[in-house]
């Protein structure tokens, strides 16, 4: 027993002992240990300000220019030691800088710089990170302007949302949000089916160039006792947290917290910092950074009032208001909750032009994919009407019209395929028969 053996020597006024442990691990096997507490003071060291850190910097940054002919000027050096805290926050500041500094020396070498400015550092960082802090290109430019109208090209009929995540995206990346916040909270609220999901999907797909930069965390899942520490992580079991994890695994993305209402009280008042100060504590006490998030909460609550509203009054606008009061009193949220969103966002239900733009651009994405087939599918309107009468629901909106895409119109066309009927270079067209109101395929040469 190692500290049995050395307890004599901890407890000598002969001896001094300097002890060093990280936070994680001193109150992982060190804390519960009483008498081996009892031999020591603890002194917890702060992690250095972006200006000491600085300091530090240029007390070793003329090595680096020494062995890499590179000038590097003041503003660079303190850009890194901000960059090594912002957009690593789970290094340690200092440590991360020196890293930062020794790494962007062969990569300025390589991009043949002489001097490395704050632009340089900037970009340095953004390749390391895909977080994009540089320059704004003109590319990106034209895509930022144009947000709302690309996102609209896959979210039919709610402008609102659109109109609100397209404007956190354009602060984030002009540098003028809170730095201390998430880019963005949001709180979707409407019926199954209206396009909530879509537009997480969306964002993620045309801002951070990857549909698979959303990760969805199922909230229906975090309602036993069990539900903060599955979250955050548990000290006494050693489980260390999805949404811990997923965040330092992916730190710049979408998080989608689906439906946000199924979850605990105590699960959603940890939202509260989370929302507010951008960050969250795991099991260990650890600061885990949001400040790179989008964080989208998407919400059945309040969608019979909605629906009812809409029966009332079906050409005016839901008062968000009205919902949002509802929502209180049957206590679904608390204020101080929804008070934290940078915004709640009302998902209007779909009227029959929205579900036929819906059902377009389904057949339009299943054209697309027949085409590597070397199939053409002919898209008529009455091939449109058909999936939209048919395959949305006053329920759940949209949401099965998949599903009927898949099994009246995916499915004829893989029988035939595989009975030879259909081949490369032909087209497809299906006909709605008046007598039965049924699908009928029909495939010809092109």
């Amino acid at each position: 027993n190692l500290i049995s053996l050395i307890d004599p020597f901890l407890a000598s006024n002969t001896l001094q002992v300097i002890a060093l442990c990280e936070t994680d691990n001193f109150h992982r096997f060190i804390e519960s240990r009483g008498s081996l507490m009892s031999r020591f003071e603890k002194i917890i060291l702060a992690q250095l300000s972006s200006e000491a850190i600085t300091e530090m910097l240029l007390q070793a940054v003329w090595r680096v220019e020494n062995n890499s002919q590179l000038f590097f000027t003041y503003q660079a050096v303190n850009e890194i030691a901000v960059g090594a805290s912002y957009y690593f926050p789970d290094s340690v500041g200092s440590d991360k800088a020196i890293d930062l500094l020794t790494e962007i020396a062969p990569w300025a070498t390589s991009a043949s710089l002489q001097i490395v400015d704050v632009s340089a550092v900037r970009s340095f960082i953004q390749n390391k990170t895909n977080i994009p802090i540089g320059e704004v290109t003109a590319k990106e430019k034209d895509k930022l302007l144009n947000l709302e109208s690309i996102l609209s090209s896959r979210v039919i009929g709610q402008r609102e949302a659109v109109s609100a995540v397209a404007s956190a995206v354009r602060r984030s990346r002009a540098g003028v949000r809170n730095p201390s916040k998430p880019i963005g909270s949001f709180l979707f609220l409407g019926p199954t089916g209206v396009g909530k999901t879509e537009t997480a999907k969306a964002l993620a797909a045309t801002f951070f160039n990857n549909e698979n930069e959303l990760y969805r965390l199922d909230m229906s899942e975090y309602h036993g006792t069990d539900a903060v520490d599955k979250l955050i992580g548990s000290f006494s079991t050693g489980n260390t947290g999805v949404l811990s994890t997923m965040v330092r695994d992916h730190p710049y993305g979408v998080i989608l917290l689906d439906e946000f209402e199924k979850t605990t009280p105590a699960v959603l008042n940890i939202f509260l910092p989370i929302f507010d100060e951008g960050f969250f504590s795991d099991m260990n006490g650890k600061r885990v950074s949001v400040k790179n998030i989008i964080f989208i909460a998407t919400s059945n609550a309040g969608a019979d009032l909605i629906w009812e509203l809409v029966e009332k009054n079906p050409d005016q606008a839901i008062s968000r208001s009205v919902l949002i009061d509802a929502i209180v009193e049957r206590g679904i949220y608390k204020p101080e909750l929804l008070n934290r969103f940078d915004a709640t966002v009302i998902f209007q239900p779909l009227g029959d032009q929205e579900l036929l733009k819906i059902a377009e651009l389904q057949l339009k994405k299943l054209a697309k994919r027949l085409e590597e087939r070397g199939l053409v599918l002919k898209i008529t309107d009455d091939l449109s009407a058909d999936v939209a009468k048919n395959g949305a629901d006053r329920i759940f909106g949209a949401r099965p019209m998949l599903r009927y895409i898949q099994d009246k119109i995916e499915q004829p066309i893989a029988n035939k395929l595989i009975a030879g009927e259909l081949s490369h270079g032909m087209s497809v067209a299906f006909q709605l028969e008046s007598q039965t109101g049924q699908l009928t395929i029909l495939g010809e040469k092109l």
